[in-house]
């Protein structure tokens, strides 16, 4: 009666980030619930042992190593099931970084964000080194330029006046103004 549609590899490709990031928040889930429990339950027995120690933990958390070292008997499972949460958590983690490298998901689409370092310095690194040549320029002058180049090499500017056949844009972050008498080219510049 139905039909059978086929799956291509560009739709398993596109669902597979999503699946990634459902399998990352349940184990962030469990490892959150996980670790909740361990802690309650490792309160609990502190103040099983003798309530100081259980008035001490919540005062000073610290202490739950020495309490751990000093009576490993009764804490040894919630301790586990604390180390546990916190394996979750880091395979959590580690899949976060593999889902952003990998390159089913540079296929998928610009819709998915990329959780790469190495690439967010890079970026980082770009903009820090087109910032450092748009100064360079600034500081040459705009003399005879044409303002279409000014703008390219500036960005638009922060106000841009006309009156009596004067061109004006002034860029105020840079402290600078420049001038055209004829529409086309800066014929004055202004530094403040």
């Amino acid at each position: 009666l139905g039909y059978d549609t086929p799956i291509h590899d560009n739709d398993a490709k596109k669902g597979a980030p999503m699946i990634l990031q459902i399998l990352i928040f349940i184990l962030l889930a469990v490892a959150v619930l996980g670790s909740t429990v361990a802690g309650i339950w490792f309160l609990i027995e502190a103040f099983r042992v003798h309530i100081l120690w259980g008035l001490a933990l919540l005062v000073f958390p610290v202490l739950g190593a020495v309490f751990l070292f000093l009576h490993w008997d009764d804490v040894r499972k919630p301790f586990l099931l604390n180390m546990i949460a916190v394996s979750l958590f880091l395979a959590a983690f580690a899949l976060t970084l593999y889902g952003g490298n990998s390159a089913e998901n540079a296929q998928s689409g610009p819709e998915t964000p990329s959780f790469s370092i190495s690439e967010k310095i890079a970026e980082i690194k770009q903009a820090s080194v087109e910032r450092k040549a748009r100064e360079a320029i600034a500081t040459r002058g705009f003399m005879g330029r044409t303002l279409d180049d000014v703008e390219q090499e500036l960005g638009p500017p922060q106000a841009r006046m006309t009156r009596d056949n004067l061109v004006e844009y002034q860029y105020t972050d840079r402290g600078l103004t420049l001038i055209s008498s004829n529409g086309i080219t800066v014929t004055d510049e202004i530094r403040r």
